[in-house]
């Protein structure tokens, strides 16, 4: 009888081998930018809907109170004195709006947001409040036991915000005190905040009757980004670049057009704090999201405005728009148009500058 031997079964050879391993690493890195580009396009539609959620909120407040929410009042830092201090953000104000009636509840409206009553408050995080592009957003900052003038026992924290409201065409930089800790005079505090042209000004609200530009072309909220900052850097100064959600300070929940859009990518190499133009990543509107960031309107759209908006031209001495005028009143500056020309992006900011602009300039 004859035996015949199967065939040997031959296995892959190393070159077949690594031309295998050659074709899936192609596929994957052509699949991969398609999969993190379809991860991009969710969590901007996610910030898209916290924006307009949020316009939503100061819709309902508007129509309960007969204005927008102040930007922040200065209020009290302790029972025993009346010195004034930073107060609450719109957020704080529009929170009952915002599904989180138990932080309306809890904040004392009467005490600034570092009296130990209201300790609790900062220590909360708001989803809404939180783009899912700034994988910073969502870090507390430790608090310094001498943050809160009579701060409970404990660590406690402080939580952001990825969403700021529109003062207008420039900062105010709204301080209630003076060096050595005195109060800074009521009328020039009104002084400062007569010159803001957006609808979001500290100790001050805006009734929509005055937002004359209409309100499907002023900014309401715009984004701010707080990855753009190293740890090293928000421990330089954590007040300036917390973004504290509940304070009403100018670096934490507001933004002017003064900058376009994303502008510390354009000044990168000027930004070192404290002595560069550090307030231009406070100021600005920045996102996480390529080539622009989400902006609400005062008609309740969002829309997403490119980084290549047509803006104003900065002078690259002094970092000012060119034409601005700035006066002084006890320290503080006082910004007017002067002789500067508002770009589409400035005019999108005001409330009342009698802009006229085309729906597709933008």
């Amino acid at each position: 009888m004859t035996y015949v031997t199967p065939p040997a079964h031959r296995g892959f050879t190393l070159i077949e081998l690594l031309v295998v391993i050659a074709i899936i690493a192609v596929l994957i890195a052509l699949l991969l930018p398609a999969v993190q580009a379809a991860r991009e396009a969710a969590r901007r539609a996610q910030c898209t809907n916290n924006l307009k959620q949020l316009a939503l909120a100061t819709a309902s407040y508007e129509s309960s109170f007969g204005s927008l929410p102040p930007a922040m009042l200065t209020n009290r830092i302790s029972p025993e004195t009346h010195s004034n201090h930073i107060g609450p953000s719109s957020f704080v104000y529009m929170a009952q709006f915002l599904e989180q009636a138990a932080i309306a509840n809890a904040y004392n409206f009467d005490m600034a947001i570092f009296a130990g009553a209201n300790a609790t408050v900062g220590n909360i995080s708001v989803g809404t409040l939180l783009c899912p592009s700034d994988g910073a957003i969502a870090k507390p900052q430790l608090l310094d036991s001498d943050w809160y003038l009579d701060q409970p026992p404990g660590d406690w924290h402080n939580y952001a915000t990825s969403y700021v409201g529109c003062e207008g065409m420039w900062p105010v930089r709204l301080r209630p005190w003076i060096g050595g800790g005195s109060q800074k005079n009521g009328s020039v505090a009104t002084a400062e905040s007569m010159t803001a042209n957006g609808v979001m000004r500290p100790k001050l609200a805006t009734r929509l009757a005055e937002v004359t530009d209409g309100t499907s072309n002023t900014f309401l909220f715009s984004e701010h980004a707080k990855a753009i900052f190293s740890d090293a850097t928000i421990q330089l100064d954590p007040w300036t670049f917390g973004f504290y959600w509940q304070s009403g300070y100018y670096t934490n929940s507001l933004f002017d057009t003064m900058y376009a859009p994303n502008a510390h990518r354009k000044y990168a190499g000027r930004l070192a704090y404290p002595s560069g133009w550090w307030y231009v990543t406070v100021q600005a509107a920045s996102s996480m999201h390529p080539g622009g960031a989400n902006f609400a309107f005062c008609d309740g759209s969002v829309r997403y405005i490119k980084d290549t908006i047509q803006t104003w031209t900065i002078d690259p001495s002094t970092s000012d728009p060119v034409g601005i005028a700035i006066s002084q009143l006890e320290g503080s500056p006082l910004y007017s148009l002067g002789t500067a020309r508002p770009g589409i992006y400035q005019a999108l900011s005001s409330r009342a500058g009698g802009e006229v602009l085309s729906a597709d300039s933008y």
